[in-house]
């Protein structure tokens, strides 16, 4: 298990074959963070992990991996049906999400400052709560059919949002 890190001076952190799981909010000090490595032992990985490394670019994800896999960075459970984290320090300005994605974690896309515009595919069904907080330059989000749940403040923050499409799918 890894429980913790200081360091603000790490940028690549290469998780070694054997480690298990990751517990807590292990990368807050790790502010230059930019490239996660996954190896296939690691099985349990706790969300609030991701809460902090605003750097971070780059999730990948060894292709053994039994629970995880990433695509272009991005982590997602290993039959890509959820989407875990989208790196906060990542550039894009637009995202869509794979169609085979069912659901959206929390704190998915939390703090991604470069965003502007997403696309969820009806593929999705839930939306978990903060998925996008704090995306400050969100100004267009399309929710397709199909998407049934939006969770507690799956749009705190996001100071610049003008247009949101949300269908008559959500309950």
């Amino acid at each position: 298990m890894i429980y913790g890190n200081k360091s603000g001076k790490i940028k690549e952190v290469i998780i070694e074959e054997g480690i298990t799981g990751i517990v807590g909010n292990v990368f807050s000090a790790c502010s230059n963070l930019t490239k996660i490595r996954i190896p296939e032992s690691l099985t349990d990985i706790e969300l609030s992990c991701w809460v902090s490394p605003e750097n971070l670019m780059n999730i990948e994800v060894e292709k053994n991996n039994q629970n995880y896999s990433s695509e272009n960075g991005v982590l997602f459970d290993k039959n890509k049906t959820k989407l875990i984290k989208y790196p906060r320090g990542r550039i894009d300005i637009e995202y869509t999400i794979p169609s085979s994605v069912r659901s959206i974690e929390w704190q998915a896309f939390s703090g991604c400052s470069s965003l502007s515009n997403i696309t969820i595919p009806s593929s999705v069904t839930s939306i978990e709560s903060e998925t996008f907080k704090g995306c400050s330059s969100l100004t267009d989000i399309t929710i397709q059919e199909g998407v049934t749940s939006i969770e507690w403040q799956a749009f705190s923050g996001c100071s610049s949002l003008s247009n949101i499409t949300i269908p008559s799918s959500v309950t």
